[in-house]
């Protein structure tokens, strides 16, 4: 969630401009109803799922504790896209790769603007479904989370696939971040 925000502080400096404020959170599915539940899928099994929530706790621990070890959890060639939006309602994205990303990512943990927020990030459930990726049209499980920090609310969207050993990778994120007053549009509740 931080380094998600962090990124946002990233495009900040290349001259965005937006009010954030926090918002309220829906809890969605997690990944134990998942695994509790048969799956008819052909792509996916109960293990599956399991090994994506896990993805996504692991995600939150090394965000939190600004641990570099993050950047491990996207495949070499994932694509991520940022999304801030605007006080006149458009989104301004930057997309990068993974090496872009880790560089955004070093110099965030970094912040100690960001770093005074950490007692104030939250994250919402996950909620887990089978997809396919538009662009290689293989099986992936979506997850998508909601968060809050400070006065930032994010909609994270994330795409994992197996990597080569077997254990899910982000292949691909699409976040948006956005003020309170935007929140309504995005999927948290009152």
């Amino acid at each position: 969630m931080k380094i998600v925000l962090r990124k946002v502080v990233a495009a900040l400096c290349v001259s965005l401009a937006l009010t954030l404020s926090a918002a309220s959170l829906c809890p969605a599915a997690s990944a134990k109803k998942l695994e509790n539940k048969e799956h008819k899928s052909k792509d996916f099994k109960a293990q599956d799922f399991a090994d994506a929530q896990r993805l996504f706790d692991q995600y939150k621990k090394y965000d939190l504790s600004n641990d570099m070890k993050l950047v491990e959890l996207y495949a070499p060639d994932a694509t991520i896209e940022l999304g801030v939006e605007r006080e006149r309602g458009d989104v301004r994205w930057q997309k990068l790769n993974r090496d872009s990303f880790a560089k955004e990512v070093a110099t965030s943990f970094k912040d100690e603007h960001l770093n005074s927020l950490k007692n104030e990030e939250t994250f919402a459930t996950p909620s887990f479904k089978e997809a396919k990726h538009p662009v290689n049209s293989k099986p992936a499980i979506e997850v998508v989370f909601h968060g809050t920090a400070g006065h930032a609310s994010i909609k994270v969207s994330w795409l994992l696939q197996p990597g080569a050993d077997g254990h899910m990778l982000i292949v691909s994120e699409r976040s948006v971040t956005y003020s309170k007053h935007k929140s309504k549009f995005h999927g948290s509740c009152k």
